[in-house]
């Protein structure tokens, strides 16, 4: 019998977690179906851009597809509220996410089988220029992915830079931003601490990824290769993705400060001050998708209680 072969697209490097987790569980889908389901994993963006990848699964150009909700801003404006300060542990978010993405969420993702949701550690603004307080933010050219980051860097008086994650290397290297806001676990895969001497733990918000495989293709397999792909690919795998993006994150942490980085905790007054920043910017997006008819508040309500289990 010829093995079937799932192409499976990954935007990210090979060292990023969330690639070696999948490595890891295509072989463990070799080893169960006897070598008679294969993934065939690409990563970087060898299929199409950061913002394509969802696309690209949907339509069939690859099978499975990882993406970034954050790259195609107001395309899942209910899961974006995941994104929203304040945020907190990457494992709680993600089971939240995990159950309301059979309800809530669920018609954001319909054409596709959605595998899994995982959300990721709140993230930091990694400065090449002295980052100590939220008055040094003024003026900045802060690298983002997303319109709620956006919105939150709006609101610090600094100015947002749309690049996706993977050219951030890059302009700061050609000095187009001053600083990025990403999580300490980005920082580490692209090697921050020889662009940056300053990280400010902001911790307003985070971004969310998913894994998706094409509606057709699932159905097309056989019962238990359909279960097989269910369970190692689904929620369980999400979660452990969501736990190996917190352990890169304190490695993260350690790799910036060993490199001789500066990790910046906000002052009293500057926390205060994140707590109205992180009100108004929630409330806004909320407002904003409620105005469109979206259940905005029904669904950060639901997600905040989601949180307390």
């Amino acid at each position: 019998m010829k093995p079937i072969e799932l192409k499976v697209s990954l935007f990210v490097p090979t060292h990023n977690p969330a690639s070696i987790l999948i490595a890891g569980l295509a072989d463990s889908i070799r080893d169960r179906s006897g070598g008679t389901l294969l993934l065939q994993v690409s990563h970087g963006e060898v299929h199409g851009t950061t913002a394509e990848q969802y696309d690209l699964a949907r339509t069939g150009a690859v099978d499975i597809a990882y993406f970034i909700h954050s790259a195609t801003p107001g395309r899942f404006p209910l899961s974006e509220i995941a994104t929203l300060p304040p945020v907190g542990d990457p494992i709680a978010a993600t089971a939240a996410l995990q159950r309301l993405s059979a309800t809530y969420l669920a018609p954001e993702y319909a054409g596709v089988k959605l595998l899994f949701l995982t959300a990721n550690t709140p993230m930091a603004i990694h400065a090449a220029v002295p980052v100590r307080s939220l008055e040094d933010f003024k003026g900045l050219r802060i690298g983002h992915t997303g319109r709620v980051v956006a919105a939150t860097l709006e609101a610090l008086g600094a100015t947002p830079v749309n690049i996706p994650p993977l050219q951030i290397r890059a302009a700061l290297t050609s000095g187009t931003i001053d600083a990025s806001s990403m999580t300490y676990e980005a920082a580490l895969v692209l090697r921050l601490a020889d662009l940056t001497r300053f990280s400010y733990e902001l911790n307003a918000n985070t971004i969310t990824f998913g894994l998706a495989m094409n509606a057709q293709r699932h159905a097309s397999l056989e019962p238990p290769q359909r279960l097989m792909i269910d369970e190692v690919l689904g929620a369980s795998a999400g979660l452990r993705l969501a736990q190996a993006l917190a352990d890169a994150a304190d490695e993260g942490r350690q790799y910036m400060r060993g490199a001789g980085v500066l990790l910046v905790t906000p002052s009293d007054t500057d926390k205060v001050a994140l707590a109205g920043i992180a009100k108004s910017v929630s409330t806004a997006f909320i407002t904003k998708l409620m105005g469109g008819n979206l259940p905005g508040r029904t669904v950060f309500d639901a997600l905040k209680t989601s949180l307390q289990h």
